[in-house]
């Protein structure tokens, strides 16, 4: 076994572990959720929701070229474009539950027609102002695509979530 085939090892053993201990359902040894947000991490701890595949090689890191796997989502740094905030009574335990906790969308697919969406804000700032006067948490989210594509503003005057976003962890 090479440096290549013993590093990927150890990666996949890791994120297999992870996984296990979430007790996620898996598909060909992956969490079903993953392949949802492709992120890959090296053996150097590089995290990255791109990939070099070879046919010799297999996955590779894009900035060291070596063996990587994919693992949790949560794990990577978003571009800044596609972070926001929100605002909620307590999503703590869901993302202590579960590797994937969705800030709802406006009422398309299926869901209530009249519902306008999650509330949403460019800065934690803003975020916390409103939080504070509601008694709520704030927690960072990642939007599905930019502001102007995922965010409109409502007759309340806040803006609202047109699509569902990834809550990634509470900042306040």
């Amino acid at each position: 076994m090479d440096d290549r085939e013993r590093e990927y090892t150890i990666l996949k053993r890791e994120q297999s572990e992870l996984a296990r201990e979430l007790g996620l359902d898996l598909f060909l040894g992956v969490p079903d959720l993953w392949y949802e947000h492709f992120t890959v991490v090296c053996i150097r701890g590089h995290v990255s929701r791109h990939v070099i595949r070879s046919e010799v090689h297999g996955d590779m890191c894009p900035e060291c070229m070596r063996p990587c796997v994919m693992c949790q989502p949560s794990a990577v740094e978003i571009p800044l474009s596609l972070a926001a905030y929100t605002i909620g009574r307590d999503y703590d335990q869901a993302l202590a539950e579960h590797p994937i906790v969705r800030k709802t969308g406006r009422g398309d697919q299926g869901r209530d027609p009249d519902y306008p969406g999650g509330w949403v804000w460019r800065t934690q700032e803003e975020a916390e102002s409103a939080a504070r006067e509601l008694g709520f948490k704030t927690y960072a989210i990642e939007l599905p695509g930019d502001w102007s594509e995922c965010c409109y503003l409502g007759a309340d005057g806040i803006h609202h979530l047109l699509h569902d976003a990834v809550i990634l962890e509470r900042v306040a």
